[in-house]
């Protein structure tokens, strides 16, 4: 074998020859990126998009259970009416409200909203104007209001402004009134903007009204405040109406609750608006004649609370379910995601194997055509490969001792201009010509003898076998060349002899 020897290669591949190959390795990490980046991009958008309309809504039931402990203060806070007494001589005592909160009962609301500011005071960036709530509280509690009702009304005033501002507020910073969503919308107009206002405004008026009885007539600054609360009443009523059947129409589950609340607020609000505006015209009052307005006032309060409650009852429930809807759109793209992976994965195992397969086959084949060649460049036989054009494609070691020919210079040479006499060349190229038109040769697979042509311009003879190979429609030629020189010599020296 000349020396030569065959270099085995291991019969299986792993990741990293794979890895060690730069197109390999390319087209890995290009079938990855493909497979993997789109789908973790839109899975993250997806996730941060449910992500922020999750925390959107827990802001919302942040914002609302503040919002319902600084319901329960303004209830209590409207009712606060500490002293109020009128004086010996002005008839029977001062009509009250069915309930009067005492000032215990306002501190222990205070403590239970500290609880809420305590949680989500930081978050909703209520902590500030909680703390100025509870400072004007602090002066409200240490007002005499038998040595000073003016000045205590006006006080009180001022702390249920303060506490109405800090509801607002609450459900400005914590997505309550900015909610885009139609079906709790409107439910949260009701909670955050109209009920509360609508509650402050009747309360006002039943305190106009309980001045009124105390001083047995209605001064003009009574009457005017009273003509523009009642416009004000009537305008909330009716901006509660239609909030109210907005609610109904996009939650129908609500619409029979919801119908019976807004009709009984309304029929209150009517029996308390239409009385208090006929009473401030009479030119002199008693407490019997406004006892019946006050407890209406206090009816119309009643009816406010109890559609807040409503309200607030449904809006968190539609929060929840919300939330709940999200939560389960997230573990369904999250599962999804996973899904999708492990294909992906899948795929991508798929492709390494497929590319470990080809790699194997390509240093089989490499093997293949290194044991080949080896066998050929230690043949005795001088091997020589021609194309269909009649190119030198292949010479082994034995062409070069027979024909002179280094490797390098007879690659790509015309195969008659270096190998056959210049006799049969023309024979040569038309019997080429007629087997790639008929596939038929007069010399193709037998031995024959014929003259060759060595690169010193010698001639000697030569055993010739041509095999033609077909590949596709393409055909190449393997020609088998024994030297016959000595064989010759001594044919002729035995007829001599």
């Amino acid at each position: 074998m000349q020396g030569n020897a065959i270099t085995r290669r291991p019969e299986g591949l792993g990741l990293s020859a794979i890895l060690r190959d730069r197109s390999y390795r390319r087209s890995i990490t290009l079938i990855t990126l493909l497979l993997f980046v789109p789908l973790a991009v839109v899975t993250a958008l997806f996730l941060s998009d449910i992500g922020g309309d999750i925390r959107f809504a827990r802001y919302e039931l942040w914002g609302l259970s503040y919002h319902n402990g600084l319901r329960n203060l303004l209830e209590s806070l409207e009712r606060y009416e500490p002293g109020l007494r009128p004086p010996v001589d002005r008839g029977p005592v001062e009509p009250k409200p069915s309930h009067v909160a005492s000032p215990s009962e306002v501190e222990q609301r205070i403590r239970e909203v500290d609880h809420l500011d305590e949680l989500y005071g930081r978050a909703l960036q209520a902590t500030p104007t909680w703390v100025d709530f509870k400072q004007q509280w602090s002066r409200l509690s240490k007002r005499d209001p038998v040595a000073d009702p003016h000045g205590f009304a006006t006080e009180k005033s001022r702390v249920a402004a303060a506490l109405l501002t800090l509801m607002l507020h609450v459900g400005d910073t914590s997505n309550l009134i900015l909610d885009p969503r139609i079906d709790s919308y409107y439910l949260m107009d009701l909670i955050v903007l109209s009920l509360p206002r609508a509650i402050d405004v009747t309360v006002e008026a039943r305190q106009i009204a309980q001045r009124v009885c105390m001083a047995h007539a209605a001064g003009e600054n009574e009457k005017l405040q009273t003509a523009k609360l009642i416009g004000r009443i009537e305008g909330l009523t009716d901006k509660m109406g239609r909030s109210a059947r907005m609610v109904s129409q996009h939650s129908p589950r609500l619409k029979p609750q919801v119908d019976l609340l807004i009709e009984e607020l309304t029929r209150a609000m009517k029996r308390f608006a239409d009385p208090l505006a006929h009473l401030l015209i009479q030119d002199k009052l008693t407490c019997s004649m406004v006892e019946p307005l006050i407890a209406a006032g206090d009816a119309v309060i009643e009816r406010d609370f109890a559609l807040y409650d409503f309200a607030s009852d449904s809006l968190r429930q539609l929060l929840n379910d919300r939330i709940g809807a999200y939560e389960r759109q997230r573990r369904f793209i999250v599962a999804f995601a996973v899904v999708v992976f492990c294909m992906g994965g899948g795929v991508l195992v798929a492709f390494v194997r497929t590319l470990l397969q080809r790699k194997t086959a390509e240093e089989a084949l490499r093997d293949s055509q290194e044991q080949t060649r080896l066998i050929i460049d230690a043949a005795l036989d001088a091997v020589v490969t021609m194309d269909a054009q009649g190119m030198i494609t292949g010479w082994n070691d034995q062409a070069q001792a027979i024909f002179g020919w280094e490797r390098q210079e007879a690659l790509g040479r015309r195969i008659s201009e270096t190998i056959i006499p210049l006799p049969y060349r023309d024979l040569h190229e038309q019997g080429l010509q007629r087997f790639l038109a008929t596939q038929q040769g007069r010399v193709l697979n037998k031995r024959i003898e014929i003259a060759a042509l060595h690169r010193d311009g010698h001639e000697f003879p030569v055993e010739l076998a041509i095999t033609p190979l077909r590949m596709g429609r393409i055909y190449s030629f393997s020609a088998f060349i024994r030297d016959i020189t000595e064989r010759r010599q001594a044919e002729q020296k035995v007829k001599d002899s």
